[in-house]
C-alpha cells in the first residue's frame, strides 16, 4: 500500500523571502530562495547570481503574476495566499505576497523541510567522461591532447567540453573550470 505525504507543518518549515517589482523582476533574492531556483526550478546557477531575475523564469507563473497584481494594485492593495498545486512548485507549499509599495510586494515562501532536492545539492552533474574531460582540461591539456589521452576523437572532446560548458554555466572553457572549483567539482 502506498504511504502517503502527510501535509507540510508551516510551523516547521524554511522561509524564504524575495521582494517583486509589479512588472515581475525580482529585486531582492535570499540564498534559500536561489537554491530552490536552482535545484528544482532548473535554473542555472550563474544565472541567480549575475543575471537579473523575472518571474517569467519560473515555471507555472500565472497564479504569482495574479497574485503580484492583486497586491500591487492602485485600489485597495490585499495580501494573496497561494497553495501551490503543480508538481513543479513541490518543495514550495504555500507563497504569501504581501503588499510593500505601489510598484512592489514581497513574496514568502515556505518550503518543506524534508523535500529533498534531486541529486540532493546545487551541483551539476557530470558523467564519468564529461569529468574526465574537465580534469585534464584543469591541468592546462589542448583538447588534441585530451583526445589522444582518452583515445577519442577531438570532436568528441569537443562535445564533452560544450556540455560543461552548459552545466557550469560559461561561455568559456577557462570560465567552466572557475566554476567547477568554486562548486567543488575539482581538487584545488
Amino acid at each position: 500500500m502506498p504511504q502517503l505525504r502527510s501535509k507540510p507543518n508551516i510551523s516547521k518549515a524554511d522561509v524564504a523571502v524575495c521582494d517583486v517589482q509589479d512588472d515581475g523582476k525580482i529585486i531582492s533574492v535570499d540564498d534559500k530562495v536561489r537554491t530552490v531556483l536552482c535545484t528544482r526550478w532548473k535554473l542555472d546557477p550563474w544565472k541567480t547570481i549575475h543575471k537579473s531575475l523575472h518571474l517569467t523564469m519560473v515555471p507555472c507563473n500565472q497564479d504569482l503574476f495574479s497574485g503580484l497584481r492583486a497586491a500591487t494594485a492602485a485600489v485597495a492593495p490585499k495580501p494573496v495566499m497561494l497553495r501551490p498545486r503543480h508538481t513543479r512548485f513541490r518543495p514550495v507549499f504555500q507563497i504569501n505576497i504581501l503588499p510593500l509599495t505601489e510598484h512592489a510586494a514581497r513574496f514568502i515562501l515556505f518550503i518543506d523541510p524534508d523535500f529533498k532536492p534531486l541529486g540532493n545539492s546545487t551541483r551539476p552533474l557530470l558523467t564519468k567522461r564529461e569529468s574526465e574531460v574537465l580534469g585534464l582540461a584543469s591541468a592546462g591539456k589542448l583538447r588534441i591532447a585530451i583526445a589522444h589521452h582518452l583515445s577519442i576523437s577531438t570532436s568528441t572532446v569537443d562535445m564533452h567540453t560544450s556540455n560543461l560548458r552548459k552545466k557550469l554555466g560559461a561561455h568559456t572553457t577557462s570560465e567552466a573550470i572557475a566554476n567547477a572549483l568554486r562548486l567543488g567539482l575539482l581538487p584545488r
